[in-house]
């Protein structure tokens, strides 16, 4: 018989496979007897290389094992009695063997396992409440240390078994997802058994560890994903983040481990903390455009000296450089009839949280002036530079005087 079958049959010995078969007496007459070996398990640690393989399904499907061994008779002894005169006894006896063998339903089995889970799925986060001068797709945010919390429980927690998450962030612009930002190498959300099925089990996730950890999460373990921080990096400010698992597993030895039950999911609770501090290297460009200022007067000017006047309220913790371009009533850029080139605003620069007045002029000629568009780019140079959500860049009482040449007919 196959070797490693589990029976209360004492006479079979599973490490050889053999079930040692005492004196059977069939009925006088009968050509047939049957024997029944009762299974209720197989160890297919006593299987050879070359009688035992499990092809794991497809895609969480369903495997397939496969085990071979030999039913028959090792050696033994026949004692065939015939109330036949001599000249009647059969030249030869055969005897025949017909095992059959009823399906097997697997319910539970020990050993390695390797449980995925399919199921464990963060909602996506909504952006939202970030300032308008964040809007430019010219813009280019650094976060300080956004921190993504969760509380889960651990369905594999009764059979011993941690399950092991990754996970992604990817910011969505457009409707175009973005390349993912992953955990740091070898980081992993690791739930525990401590708690029992049911958890919770908490985390931080983030770039640094934080001073202290969101309400609720004093006890989180702290993963650390660096690419966290260049969440809203990119051309522009993303709609929606996703949060994505690739892979969460449970894997180990387990016992007695049921199957054909529905383990549940890996489920809980989700806070995506994301303060507005913006570390080194950010960029924030903010514009604007002031038009309607042709006339036919206006338009019978060639000016040769623009000097812009204005008050910048500059709400920003870090200084402003304003610049800029004058623009034509066809709303573009204005371009210099002598030299080709295009006209641009002397940029100047603007303290931090202070309101500047300033004054700057073009460096060419203007002309069929219809108003100005201004550029106010920052770069940021030092870590946690918090902005809120009505921080600003305001231009006030904006005035502007021109010299040159008025053409008219008469």
């Amino acid at each position: 018989l196959p070797k490693g079958l589990d029976t209360e049959n004492t006479d079979y010995d599973p490490e050889t496979g053999l079930l040692n078969v005492g004196r059977i007496t069939p009925p006088a007459g009968a050509t047939s007897f049957s024997l029944d070996l009762d299974v209720t398990g197989i160890d297919f640690s006593k299987q050879g290389a070359d009688e035992f393989t499990f092809t794991p399904g497809a895609n969480g499907g369903k495997g397939t094992i496969k085990f071979t061994g030999s039913v028959g008779v090792a050696s033994g002894h026949a004692l065939i009695t015939m109330d036949l005169a001599p000249n009647l006894h059969p030249a030869t006896v055969t005897m025949t063997m017909t095992p059959v063998m009823g399906d097997m339903l697997i319910k539970a089995f020990s050993g390695k396992v390797k449980y995925t889970f399919s199921n464990f799925n963060v909602p996506s986060v909504s952006i939202h409440d970030l300032p308008d001068l964040l809007a430019d797709e010219e813009t280019d945010i650094i976060l300080s240390n956004p921190q993504l919390y969760l509380s889960v429980n651990n369905p594999m927690a009764g059979y011993g078994l941690d399950t092991k998450a990754d996970i992604n962030l990817v910011p969505v612009r457009n409707g175009v997802d973005s390349d993912p930002l992953k955990l740091n190498p070898g980081e992993f959300i690791v739930i525990g058994t401590d708690r029992g099925t049911t958890g919770p089990y908490r985390f931080c996730v983030s770039p640094e560890r934080p001073d202290s950890y969101y309400e609720g999460y004093d006890d989180a373990s702290q993963v650390y994903a660096t690419d966290f921080s260049y969440l809203l990096s990119g051309e522009g400010m993303p709609k929606t983040i996703k949060v994505k698992v690739p892979t969460a597993a449970a894997t180990g030895e387990v016992n007695d481990f049921q199957l054909g039950v529905n383990m549940g999911k890996v489920d809980g609770d989700y806070t995506f903390y994301c303060p507005l501090a913006l570390s080194t290297g950010s960029k924030i460009v903010y514009s604007d455009t002031i038009d309607g200022w042709n006339s036919g007067t206006v338009d019978r000017i060639v000016i040769t000296s623009l000097t812009l006047m204005t008050d910048i309220d500059n709400e920003l913790p870090f200084d402003v450089t304003l610049s800029g371009y004058p623009l034509t009533a066809g709303g573009e850029q204005a371009v210099d009839p002598e030299t080709g080139k295009p006209v641009y605003i002397k940029p100047v620069t603007v303290p931090a949280n202070s309101v500047t007045p300033i004054t700057t002029t073009t460096d060419g000629t203007v002309t069929r002036l219809d108003g100005i568009h201004f550029v106010a780019t920052a770069n940021v140079v030092t870590d946690d530079q918090v902005l809120e959500t009505t921080t600003g860049i305001k231009l006030q009482k904006i005035r502007v005087k021109v010299s040159g040449t008025y053409t008219d007919t008469f």
